[in-house]
C-alpha cells in the first residue's frame, strides 16, 4: 500500500522542515556563499513560527542570496532549495501573506 501524498501546502512546519532538509543537503556546495544564505534561512526559519510571521520579502531575500551563489556545484540540491523556497511562498500566500 502506497502511503499518503506529502501535503507540501501544511502548516508553516513543514515548509520550515523542507528548507531544513533542503539546506543542510546544499549547504557542503555553498562554498564562500553559504554564511550569506545560512544567515537568510536562520531569518526566515526563525519568523515561520506558528504564527506565520513570515512575508514573500523573507522567502525572497533567501531566493535572492541563492541566486547570488554562483560557485554552486550541485545543481540538485540547489533546486531542492528553491523547490522549498516555493512551499513557503506557497503557505505565505494561503496565509494572505
Amino acid at each position: 500500500m502506497t502511503p499518503p501524498p506529502t501535503n507540501t501546502n501544511g502548516p508553516p512546519s513543514t515548509a520550515v522542515s523542507a528548507l531544513e532538509d533542503a539546506a543542510a543537503r546544499l549547504a557542503p556546495t555553498l562554498g564562500s556563499c553559504s554564511s550569506r544564505v545560512t544567515t537568510d534561512l536562520a531569518t526566515l526559519r526563525a519568523v515561520m513560527s506558528p504564527f506565520l510571521n513570515a512575508t514573500r520579502a523573507d522567502v525572497d531575500r533567501v531566493r535572492t542570496a541563492l541566486t547570488a551563489c554562483t560557485d554552486v556545484g550541485v545543481e540538485a540540491d540547489r533546486d531542492a532549495l528553491g523547490l522549498a523556497l516555493d512551499v513557503a511562498i506557497d503557505v505565505l500566500a494561503a496565509a494572505g501573506r
